[in-house]
């Protein structure tokens, strides 16, 4: 060790690939290993398993050996580091990246990577007690299950976790801080989502952003204090590639179908965003237990989600349109300012 990646590396179906204690592993420019079989790292608390880039000169020296030439920028000794080449015509890869295999992430740190740090298109992946720092966006989802648990989002300069596609969903005493957006759901495809016990702060808006279309029957369930988010917001989509989310202004429910928020859901919108149903709309909440349809300034319930906030004022939050054909369920909700 270190151990250098010059061309791409592939394990092959049935094959196992076992990285110990204590080894680094350095990559070429626009290098990566891809996993058919399957890979092993064995890291320890004190004996860490690196991959960093071979222009990193903190981590086992100057392997390629050109001085202070080359640099891949501040880091801070972490696992994944500088993952993603940036160059125009290159779409940039996540540090790990995974298409239908089985990926379980402990006790890791990722860092300085480009656009992503971890991503998924099939499959499924947990991750557990890891740090997410100073990326575009920290996971990126767009199929397959996930469960993350004592995991940190900080620093996204977009969102800490993004999460589109079929599959379920556990989020369990993660904590998002000063990211631009701690998460974002795309409700693209029917998913089973689970949350408890995570925490939010900084950031632009601090809340869960709602994308759209909604496909499929999706259940929005309560976050435990973090506020849902409709936003006006559209344009260029989030991502690249592969893990490329569309970015519409505001949510609209498709024919054929529905979105369900649970007692408890606190849902706010911007000014004259809404909620465009042409399926199916359930708001079902519990006399000790309401949805709250609000503006998004409203700092009275789920805490403060803008970082600048001014009082709500008439009309300042969203609304529930049905289009013909749609239909709608309204039980126990508090719907203000709209």
């Amino acid at each position: 060790s270190p151990y250098v990646i010059k061309v791409p590396v592939t394990v092959s179906s049935g094959v196992t690939l076992t990285i110990q204690e204590g080894v680094i592993v350095k990559f070429e420019d626009t290098q990566g290993l891809t996993v058919l079989g399957s890979l092993q790292v064995q890291g320890q608390t004190d004996l860490p398993v690196t991959f960093t880039s071979v222009h990193d000169d903190t981590v086992a020296g100057d392997t390629n050996q050109n001085g202070t030439s080359t640099q891949p920028g501040d880091i801070s000794h972490s696992k994944f580091n500088f993952a993603g080449y940036q160059r125009t015509g290159v779409t940039p890869k996540p540090a790990v990246y995974n298409q239908g295999g089985t990926v379980t992430v402990r006790n890791s740190t990722f860092e300085n990577n480009w656009q992503f740090g971890a991503g998924q298109t099939t499959g499924s992946i947990t991750i557990i007690d890891t740090v997410f720092d100073l990326q575009n966006i920290g996971v990126a989802v767009k199929g397959g299950d996930v469960t993350i648990t004592r995991t940190t989002f900080k620093n996204a300069s977009k969102f800490g976790l993004m999460v589109g596609g079929a599959g379920a969903l556990t989020i369990s005493e993660d904590n998002f801080r000063n990211n631009y957006y701690p998460a974002g759901f795309w409700l693209d495809a029917a998913r089973q989502i689970q949350m408890n016990g995570n925490q939010t702060s900084g950031g632009y808006e601090n809340g869960i952003l709602l994308r759209g279309p909604v496909v499929g029957n999706v259940t929005l369930p309560k976050t435990g204090g973090i506020s849902y988010i409709v936003s006006g917001v559209g344009g260029t989509p989030d991502g690249s590639g592969a893990l490329s989310f569309p970015n519409f202004n505001g949510l609209e429910v498709s024919a054929g179908s529905s979105l369900t928020l649970t007692s408890g859901v606190i849902l706010k919108s911007k000014n004259e965003v809404g909620i465009e149903v042409k399926g199916g709309l359930n708001l079902l909440g519990t006399p000790t237990d309401p949805v709250i349809y609000t503006a998004i300034n409203d700092d009275t319930v789920g805490g403060s989600v803008k970082v600048v906030s001014i009082q709500p004022s008439f009309g300042s939050g969203g609304y529930l349109r049905f289009h013909p054909g749609s239909t709608g369920e309204i039980n126990n909700t508090t719907i203000k300012y709209g």
